[in-house]
């Protein structure tokens, strides 16, 4: 989805995307496709723990901070702050919003095998999810702790769905 993103920045004017991994071995081969696309000079990718990365030296104005994305045959899809749904239905060289229920931050998206049910994850304890391949979007489920978090979220089959949350 890092791709995506700069090729619309590019596509757009430029701009300065900044992302963060935890795995070493995922940043070495995100920095490797940048270099090969060209993309490299409007993407800063930081290592570690995105609390820790993301949680200093940013820029004095930050548009958006998506946190999650998926590919669905041509069209992308990505989630984050403030219930953020961007959909991209030519491969990131524009993008839309789509209407979300929620206004709190989304961390995860992940679409059973058909990409027709997925399954949106965030803060809040929410669990968003779609029948029609990401159009729509409604609430399934939300917890009563409030300050639980849903940080990942795996769609096995159009039924069966893990979702991994912070603090146990």
């Amino acid at each position: 989805s890092t791709l995506f993103l700069a090729a619309a920045l590019r596509d757009n004017g430029g701009g300065q995307l900044i992302t963060s991994e935890f795995e070493p071995s995922k940043v070495a081969r995100a920095q490797q496709n940048l270099q090969t696309s060209g993309l490299a000079d409007l993407v800063e990718i930081r290592s570690g723990d995105a609390l820790q990365t993301l949680g200093s030296n940013l820029p004095q104005h930050i548009d958006m901070l998506l946190l999650d994305g998926a590919i669905l045959e041509q069209r992308l899809l990505a989630v984050g702050e403030r219930g953020a749904i961007l959909s991209s239905p030519d491969q990131g060289r524009t993008w839309n919003r789509v209407a979300s229920p929620e206004k709190t931050t989304l961390t995860a998206i992940s679409f059973a095998p058909g990409g027709r049910h997925g399954w949106i994850v965030g803060h809040d304890a929410l669990i968003l999810t779609t029948a029609d391949g990401g159009l729509t979007w409604s609430k399934q489920w939300q917890g009563e702790n409030l300050t639980d978090s849903f940080l990942d979220v795996l769609a096995l089959d159009d039924r069966h769905v893990i979702a991994v949350g912070a603090f146990g």
